[in-house]
C-alpha cells in the first residue's frame, strides 16, 4: 500500500512538470494585451463544499452520519505570462480541510435509565497550507470577458498523524461513566505532501481597476486524506456496531480572484 502511495506521488510530479514544459513550449507570443496593466499577484478566495465522508458498516444497527461541509479557502495566486493564450499559476493557499462532520442519534434506554434518546453532532477542522501549480489556457470571448481553463495539482501540505474522538456519558449521580462512541482516523500518505488533482473552468472579467477571475473549481485527491474506524458500544440495550471511515478530501465549489491594476508611472519633463 505504502509502495503504490509512492507510486502515484511520483507520477503526479511527472505529470506536474509536463504540464508546465507542454507550456513552457507553447507559442510565446503576446494575444492578450489588457493583462499586462494588472499585477501578477493576485488574493483569492474559494468558497467550497467538500464531500461526505465514506461511511462503511460492518456490523450493528447504530448509524453514523457524516454531512457536507462549507469552507472558505484562500490565499494568493501568482500568474506567469498572463499575457499569453497558455499561462501558469502558481502562489499560496490556506485550506481549511475537515478531518470530520459526524452526527449519531443515542437511542432511549442505551445509555443509564431514564435518559432520554438525543443527537450528538461534533466537528473538527485543519489548517494546511497549499502550493498550486496549473497550467492556464484562455480565450477571448467578448468584450472585457476572457473564458479560462485551469488544470493541474494543488500540493498540500499536511503534517502526519491522525485524530480521534470519544463520547462518554455519566450517571446523574457521576458515580458512574462509560464510553459510548469512539472514532479514529488516520492520514493516509506516506509523506507530508499530498498531490491533489484540479480542473477549474470559469471567466475572467477586466474593469478600470480590477482583474476579476471567476471559476468553477473541482479537487480531486490521489490519495484520500484519512482513514479509520468508528465504533458504538457499552449500550444497555442494542448490540455493538463497528464501521469503517474515509474522508476523501473531494470538493467542488466556486473561487475568486483579485488582480489590481498597477498604477501608471509618470515622467516629469524638465525645461531649461
Amino acid at each position: 500500500m505504502v509502495n503504490f502511495s509512492f507510486n502515484k506521488i511520483g507520477a503526479a510530479f511527472i505529470a506536474a512538470l509536463f504540464l508546465f514544459t507542454a507550456y513552457s513550449q507553447e507559442n510565446t507570443k503576446t494575444e492578450f494585451e489588457v493583462f499586462k496593466e494588472y499585477k501578477r499577484l493576485g488574493f483569492t478566495i474559494r468558497p467550497v463544499y467538500y464531500s461526505k465522508a465514506t461511511i462503511t458498516r460492518k456490523f450493528g444497527d447504530y448509524e453514523l452520519m457524516n454531512k457536507k461541509t462549507f469552507n472558505f479557502n484562500f490565499g494568493f495566486d501568482y500568474l506567469i505570462h498572463p499575457e499569453r493564450k497558455w499561462a501558469f499559476k502558481s502562489g499560496l493557499h490556506l485550506d481549511i480541510v475537515p478531518l470530520y462532520n459526524i452526527k449519531f442519534f443515542i437511542k432511549e434506554g442505551d445509555i443509564w435509565n431514564g435518559y432520554e434518546g438525543y443527537q450528538e453532532e461534533s466537528n473538527i477542522y485543519k489548517l494546511n497550507f497549499t502550493v498550486p501549480m496549473l497550467v492556464q489556457f484562455k480565450k477571448e470571448m467578448g468584450y472585457n470577458l476572457f473564458f479560462n481553463l485551469e488544470m493541474g495539482f494543488h500540493f498540500m501540505i499536511m503534517r502526519q498523524g491522525g485524530f480521534d474522538v470519544t463520547f462518554t456519558y455519566s450517571n446523574e449521580e457521576l458515580s458512574e461513566s462509560r464510553e459510548i462512541f469512539a472514532m479514529y482516523g488516520n492520514a493516509t500518505n506516506p509523506t507530508s505532501v499530498y498531490p491533489i488533482l484540479i480542473l477549474s473552468p470559469g471567466f475572467y472579467f477586466t474593469f478600470p481597476g480590477i482583474l476579476l477571475q471567476t471559476n468553477i473549481i473541482f479537487q480531486k485527491p490521489i490519495v484520500p486524506f484519512f482513514k479509520g474506524e468508528y465504533q458504538f458500544g457499552n449500550l444497555l440495550e442494542s448490540r455493538p456496531t463497528r464501521g469503517d471511515y474515509k474522508n476523501s478530501g473531494e470538493y467542488l465549489g466556486f473561487l475568486f480572484t483579485v488582480h489590481l491594476k498597477k498604477k501608471k508611472k509618470t515622467r516629469h519633463n524638465e525645461f531649461e
